[in-house]
Parts: structure tokens; C-alpha cells; sequence
């Protein structure tokens, strides 16, 4: 397994005290950091499965914080999210209300992929993308919103039960 993710065990202790956001966010921006946070082919190599499938929901949580689903599609970053096994790893994790919304984005997603990915370099074409797409995903990023911190407290129980599968306690 890749796991250059590599964090004091006091700190994690620290963190796990202040509560379980805090804890998960470290381990978060951990990764982060390792990737230099960028999603090419050469970071692909620096993480295992789970840390790019927590990775994902880092960058899940900070699209919806300006955006959803369309932001990370107009981002180029579609494939990442939707290519993967984050969603069935949201499930195994136990954040199945938020593993079927992942779900229903990535059917939008398929079924409208070359359109998608073609990247909107002016304001006019992101309104036009906007416009066209938002109608499919309106209803399921209000629900990933909903969900958001009942999962990101799921995940991070899970992350703690399974802690050395996501990072090394130096």
C-alpha cells in the first residue's frame, strides 16, 4: 500500500479529542498535503484506494461549499469522483444515503460525459452549462448537502476503526 500519509500519534489524539471532523480533517489535509493537492496520474501513484477514496470526499465536502456536482464536473475533476469506487467505498464506510446520491450524479454524469467535460473557458458558456444541467443535479446536491456532516462523521468513525488503512502512526 502507498501510505505516505504519515501523522504523530499524539497529534491524531489531539485531534480525535476535539471531535470527529477535526480528526477526519487532519487525516484530510494530510493527504493534501502528499498530493500537493492534484489529481494527475503521478498522485494517483502516491495513495492507496481508501486515502483516494477519502480524498474524494475532501473534495466532495469543498465543492459543495461553492457548488456542488457542477463545480466539480466544470473543474475537470468528473472522472476522479465518478471513475473510481467512491461511492461503493461511501457505502462500505457506512455513508449509504450519501453513497446513492453519488450514485445518481454519476448516471447525470455517463450519460452526459463528452458534453460535460468539454470545460467552459467563459462566463457565458459556464451560465449555458449552468443552465442546462443544473435542473438534473438540483435535487441531489441538496440532498449531498444534507448529508454531508451525518457522513463525514460516519467516515471518520470508520477512518478510526481502520486507522492503518489510511495513514502511518509515526
Amino acid at each position: 500500500m502507498a501510505n505516505s500519509v504519515k501523522i504523530a500519534d499524539a497529534e491524531l489524539r489531539e485531534a480525535a479529542a476535539e471531535g470527529p471532523i477535526v480528526f477526519l480533517n487532519l487525516i484530510l489535509d494530510r493527504i493534501a498535503e502528499v498530493t500537493g493537492d492534484e489529481f494527475g496520474a503521478e498522485q494517483m501513484q502516491l495513495l492507496s484506494g481508501n486515502q483516494h477514496a477519502l480524498n474524494a470526499f475532501r473534495l466532495l465536502m469543498e465543492a459543495f461549499e461553492i457548488g456542488g456536482f457542477l463545480h466539480i464536473i466544470q473543474d475537470g475533476l468528473g472522472p476522479y469522483l465518478f471513475d473510481n469506487p467512491f461511492a461503493k467505498a461511501l457505502r462500505l464506510w457506512g455513508a449509504h444515503d450519501l453513497s446513492n446520491q453519488v450514485y445518481k450524479a454519476k448516471r447525470v454524469f455517463d450519460a452526459n460525459r463528452m458534453e460535460m467535460m468539454e470545460i467552459a473557458e467563459t462566463e457565458e458558456q459556464f451560465a449555458a452549462f449552468f443552465d442546462k444541467f443544473q435542473p438534473e443535479f438540483e435535487k441531489i446536491d441538496q440532498e449531498v448537502d444534507r448529508l454531508l456532516p451525518q457522513s463525514a462523521a460516519a467516515l471518520a468513525t470508520y477512518v478510526d476503526e481502520h486507522l492503518t488503512d489510511f495513514i502511518e502512526i509515526v
